[in-house]
């Protein structure tokens, strides 16, 4: 059989994605197993470093995809593509944090996912957009925390679960983004619930139906409009 030279790039591309992987999971999982105090100054959130593992989990199954010839390579794609303005900002508040320095978990998060990096101006840009659109459109209605796992909704109190707060956070940069909705096998994705559906997330929770909607069959948005 003629050698395929996109193949065998892809192999070494998948067998490096793997080992950086796992090289991420242990500086995650083990130099951090227990969750990372929210309110302490110069903290990163668990949040972030969750989905930035999510996102380098996701960009090595697509490596493996491609590899494989898989049919969820348009899927996969669209999940990083989703998860892609999230998870840069998740990484600035890494890199911010002094924990964020702790040797190979900025690097190797870099290596992997190299479309996670962003300019300086790129990123005054973005705090600059996203701050007016903030101010403009959520704050009288919707204000998050940092970490989004507390907010205020119309004046009223919520604390979040982990599962939860990645999903507003998810929906809420959609909505600055100005396109609000967002399929729900992408944010089941974000919290590993592939099978689950995401009112199960908001089981009991007033927030249902009142700041989570859905305007059309399988998205949602955040009602904050």
């Amino acid at each position: 059989m003629p050698i395929n030279p996109e193949r065998i790039r892809l192999k070494r591309e998948y067998e490096k994605s793997c080992e950086a992987l796992s090289k991420l999971r242990l500086g995650i999982r083990i130099r951090f197993p227990l969750p990372i105090p929210l309110a302490e100054p110069n903290f990163a959130s668990q949040v972030d470093f969750d989905l930035l593992l999510k996102f380098a989990e996701i960009k090595v199954d697509l490596v493996g995809a491609k590899l494989a010839d898989d049919s969820r390579v348009a899927e996969l794609e669209r999940d990083l593509d989703a998860l892609l303005p999230i998870a840069q900002e998740s990484l600035q508040n890494v890199q911010r944090a002094r924990h964020g320095r702790e040797p190979g978990i900025v690097e190797t998060l870099e290596r992997l996912c190299p479309e996670l990096k962003s300019t300086d101006d790129t990123r005054e840009v973005k705090s600059a957009t996203t701050g007016s659109q903030s101010k403009t459109k959520t704050n009288d209605i919707f204000v998050p925390s940092e970490d989004y796992r507390s907010i205020l909704f119309k004046d009223k109190p919520y604390t979040l679960t982990r599962g939860q707060s990645v999903i507003v956070k998810l929906l809420h940069q959609a909505h600055l983004k100005g396109t609000p909705d967002l399929d729900k096998q992408t944010l089941l994705s974000a919290i590993e619930a592939e099978t689950s559906q995401v009112k199960d997330s908001f089981r009991n929770s007033p927030l249902w139906k009142e700041l989570i909607v859905s305007r059309r069959r399988g998205t949602y948005r955040l009602n904050i409009a």
